[in-house]
């Protein structure tokens, strides 16, 4: 059984600015990021870690540097547990893109698994095959151990409507806060199972 302990990284100054879509751009920590992150480590402190990976964007990984501190052990980075990619969107807040881009903003709210996010970026399908793809392989490398995994707030969700069977669209439905935490266990015939979302160690 493998266990998989995944949280959204740290906030940043574009989450605090009327939730700016971040994507791809490398966007640093805010300091209550960074204070957000250090909490989330001395929470995370008496667990059994055995591996933390993190998206290769900086703010993923100043989260997972906090957590690899206290347990000792170093920050492995995977591309595919990146935030999906909001091409032309990026840098923008949900109102500016409706009234930039209304016809790509209605396609993606609809259909996102269809419609390419801010034009050129990514639809939510691709991004659950890629992230889907890393998280397989971690398993399997890693079978039998614990694994904490710094990603991204729809990055984590679509992926989870997928685990869910629920359609992409639903990832709206689903909130999950700076370093929040997710927890997913390998059952023996394979499949994951959720047993904790959105858990808020920057909250205690």
């Amino acid at each position: 059984m493998t266990r998989l302990i995944m949280l959204r990284h740290g906030e940043t100054e574009w989450n605090a600015a009327n939730n700016r879509f971040c994507g791809h751009s490398d966007i640093p920590l805010s300091e209550t990021g960074r204070r957000q992150a250090e909490a989330a480590a001395d929470w995370l402190k008496d667990i059994h870690v055995d591996h933390i990976y993190a998206s290769t964007l900086q703010r993923a990984v100043e989260t997972a540097a906090f957590i690899a501190h206290r347990h000792q052990l170093p920050v492995k980075q995977e591309q595919d547990l990146q935030e999906i990619n909001y091409g032309r969107w990026e840098g923008l807040t949900q109102p500016e893109i409706e009234q930039q881009y209304p016809h790509s903003w209605s396609g993606w709210f609809r259909q996102p698994e269809d419609f390419p996010a801010g034009e050129v970026g990514e639809n939510a399908l691709q991004l659950y095959n890629r992230y889907e793809q890393c998280i397989h392989a971690l398993c399997a490398r890693h079978s039998g151990e614990h694994i904490v995994i710094v990603s991204h707030s729809a990055a984590i969700r679509i992926f989870l409507t997928g685990v869910l069977q629920m359609p992409l669209r639903a990832y709206r439905k689903l909130v999950l806060h700076n370093t929040g935490v997710c927890v997913l266990e390998t059952a023996p015939e394979g499949v994951l199972k959720l047993l904790q979302f959105n858990g808020k160690p920057h909250a205690l």
